[in-house]
């Protein structure tokens, strides 16, 4: 009887270690997204809900936003796509997400208004708009976006006809797409829409994309590299009276900001706030500015047109769209600090949400730009797990 039992038992552990390198042998073949998830499904928020909170059905209301994160979230947690959610996003965080190599299906969820509908019933903007919920236009920052990303819905009343505004976004009825990148999937509306209905529309026309194979196992784009010039741009603020006696509530709003070319954006900053460590709060970014025909183009540094605040001249006076310093900057060249800031005849600066910014003719004539040149991407460049 023992020596059955031994027998036994080593013909079971023998059948275990057949199975274990039978599975080792099937992962060394199978796509990496298959064994750990990499793609992300992004769903950012950006409606201000709180000029309801005395509406009839108040209490629907205050629950509005958790209600889209658990419809948004019932929807894809049995897939193999990593969820994120961001609630009231701003166009740094908006410019983040179309920018990151991880994310295959991007969902934005604000206010939005079109000149050639009737008047909007938040009576926000006059103009075709994307607006976040602080009332900042984020339309820009859609012209732009990662190779990777296969699916882009931007649910809002209208928002086909505002998109359509968007430099090199073409608008198909039938197949919507960036005409900079064809495989990706626009989904837009062309009237008004309701938030909910709206996000359920999305998340439907999603999953023709979501689910073909290619897609939901990993793949990769090429990465765009291109010869450009490596900028540094430093974004400085001041504080306004005294942090040790002043509430923080009354301090200047430093809302985020993206860095413009040519009616592009090329880089974007977050929204600062005082600290009783940071005093002078600095923010320092470097990216690829792609060259032009031209030398060196104009930039600006652009918060986005604000209506609300544009009313309320106290907003306005407290807004600190902050101070830039735009640098080339190259291995084993000293730095440069080709661009000057346009400024009124009193030295202020020009322009209340926005900052711009001219080459140095005269400066230029005097360096050698081509040690500047260097050539790289204005993306981040991480694959995703390669299908193939």
């Amino acid at each position: 009887m023992a020596f059955s039992f031994k027998r036994e038992t080593m013909r079971q552990l023998f059948q275990r270690l057949v199975f274990l390198l039978f599975i080792v042998a099937v992962a060394s073949v199978l796509p990496p997204s298959a064994l750990a998830a990499q793609q992300k499904v992004v769903l950012l928020t950006s409606v201000n809900t709180k000029g309801c909170s005395s509406c009839f059905g108040s209490s629907y209301y205050r629950t509005y936003v958790p209600k889209l994160e658990e419809q948004f979230r019932k929807q894809f947690e049995k897939t193999s796509y990593i969820i994120e959610i961001l609630h009231d996003a701003d166009q740094f965080q908006l410019w983040s997400v179309l920018h990151d190599p991880q994310n295959v299906a991007v969902f934005w969820l604000s206010h939005a208004s079109w000149a050639g509908a009737s008047e909007d019933n938040f009576g926000l903007l006059s103009t075709h708009r994307i607006i976040d919920a602080k009332g900042f236009d984020v339309t820009p920052v859609f012209e732009k976006i990662h190779p990777n990303l296969r699916f882009l819905a931007v649910i809002g009343c209208f928002s086909a006809e505002i998109m359509n505004q968007v430099g090199r976004v073409g608008i198909d009825p039938q197949h919507p797409a960036h005409s900079d990148h064809p495989l990706l999937r626009l989904f837009t509306f062309h009237d008004r829409v309701d938030a909910k209905k709206g996000l359920a529309q999305a998340i439907a026309a999603s999953k023709k994309v979501l689910e073909i194979p290619e897609i939901r196992l990993g793949y990769t784009s090429q990465c765009p590299v291109t010869l450009g010039y490596r900028v540094r741009a430093t974004r400085r603020f001041s504080v306004s009276g005294d942090p040790g006696k002043t509430p923080i509530s009354l301090l200047p709003e430093r809302p985020a900001a993206r860095i413009m070319m040519d009616g592009q954006v090329v880089n974007a900053f977050p929204q600062a706030s005082w600290t009783a460590d940071t005093a002078y709060p600095v923010q320092v970014h470097e990216f690829i500015l792609p060259k032009t025909e031209e030398l060196l183009s104009d930039l600006r540094m652009d918060v986005g047109d604000n209506a609300e605040i544009q009313v309320d001249k106290a907003r306005v006076s407290r807004l600190d769209v902050g101070q830039l310093e735009l640098s080339l900057v190259a291995s084993g060249e000293p730095e440069f600090k080709p661009w000057d800031l346009w400024r009124m005849t009193n030295g202020r600066p020009l322009g209340i949400f926005t900052h711009g910014f001219k080459p140095k003719g005269e400066l230029l004539k005097t360096v050698d730009l081509s040690k500047y040149l260097v050539r790289g991407s204005e993306f981040r460049c991480d694959p995703m797990p390669s299908y193939e």
